[in-house]
């Protein structure tokens, strides 16, 4: 009996050994936590072989699983942020000073804040096809991986990706076609590591702030437009559902 318990307990000790050695490799490579990072890229449309459209977005994420996305389109700009705190996205809307918020559900807080173990993890799936193959290839000095990848309901569709196992297989590099044709590009311009610009994850003093229902009201009354009423029900359903109507009113200086 001794003699087992002796050959289990060094057996516990050197799987644990091995678990720990396995751990500070991985995190050593980058693959073991979340990266902390903001990339500048250039996000193009294309209308057959033309350019159609190209504005620059800037992508954030921060350790702790909240991530932040800011268009710059010339009269379109706009911002959205997760908060992993919070788990709320807010939708930030420079033009009008309003920001609109609800309470991610569980299934989307999880996509937020998982932590991609491997290139299929992140890209595979029920509904897609992917392949996922390591290049020699460098961007912005970091190792990728390429994905391709397509819907299975739509395979007009196709992907193709350079992804960054350090970076939680984060794309440096987009190609998207549709039957075979060229629709939209995005080119990592630069990315910067460590944590974000708070900015990106703020509501500006002096906006509005407010349920989806209460930005689109207010948004359409601006136009002097009717709201539809379907909208309207949709978004009083969904955000009763969200308990979104227990944030601070609209007027509130900040989201946090």
């Amino acid at each position: 009996m001794r003699t087992r318990l002796l050959r289990a307990l060094r057996l516990g000790i050197i799987l644990a050994s091995a678990t720990a050695c396995i751990t500070v490799l991985l995190r050593s490579q980058g693959y073991g936590g979340r990266a902390a990072f903001t990339a500048t890229q250039t996000y193009t449309v294309y209308s057959g072989a033309v350019v159609a459209k190209s504005f620059v977005r800037v992508m954030a994420e921060r350790s702790d699983g909240s991530s932040a996305e800011q268009l710059q389109i010339p009269g379109e700009d706009g911002r959205s942020f997760f908060d992993a705190t919070t788990k709320r996205v807010f939708r930030v809307d420079p033009r009008f000073k309003w920001a609109s918020v609800r309470v991610a559900g569980n299934a989307e807080a999880s996509r937020y804040l998982a932590l991609k173990t491997d290139c299929m993890n992140a890209y595979g799936g029920r509904v897609v096809v992917a392949t996922c193959v390591p290049v020699s290839e460098k961007v912005l000095g970091y190792d990728v991986v390429a994905v391709t990848r397509s819907i299975k309901a739509d395979p007009s569709l196709e992907f193709h990706y350079l992804v960054a196992p350090a970076l939680n297989y984060f794309a440096l590099r987009e190609a998207r076609y549709k039957n075979g044709s060229l629709a939209e590009t995005v080119e990592t311009l630069s990315l910067v590591s460590g944590d974000p610009a708070p900015t990106l994850f703020e509501v500006p003093n002096g906006y509005m702030i407010g349920s989806r229902g209460d930005y689109y009201l207010a948004h359409m009354k601006s136009m002097g437009r009717e709201p539809s009423q379907r909208t309207v029900d949709f978004y009083r359903r969904s955000d009763e559902e969200s308990g979104v109507l227990s944030l601070a009113p609209p007027g509130a200086a900040s989201g946090q």
